[in-house]
């Protein structure tokens, strides 16, 4: 999901678009519920269940730092 996400914020970067903290964790909970019904649907409708995501500070910090993004804000 993350590398998705950083390819999407390159992409954005490339465009010469900005984006905030909140864009970026709200693309991340929309490519994670992307993945999670991709992957429902291969799997049948016993995968229903499973872990959720939620984009927090928390997660964006360690984001940042797994990433190697330092200036997000000028992305």
């Amino acid at each position: 999901m993350e590398q998705l996400l950083l390819l999407w914020i390159k992409e954005k970067q490339l465009a010469g678009d900005s984006v905030s903290e909140e864009i970026i964790c709200e693309k991340a909970g929309a490519i994670f519920q992307d993945l999670k019904r991709d992957v429902t649907e291969t799997e049948g409708e016993s995968s229903q269940g499973g872990e959720g995501f939620k984009a927090s500070r928390g997660w964006f910090d360690n984001f940042k730092k797994r990433s190697g993004i330092h200036s997000w804000r000028n992305i």
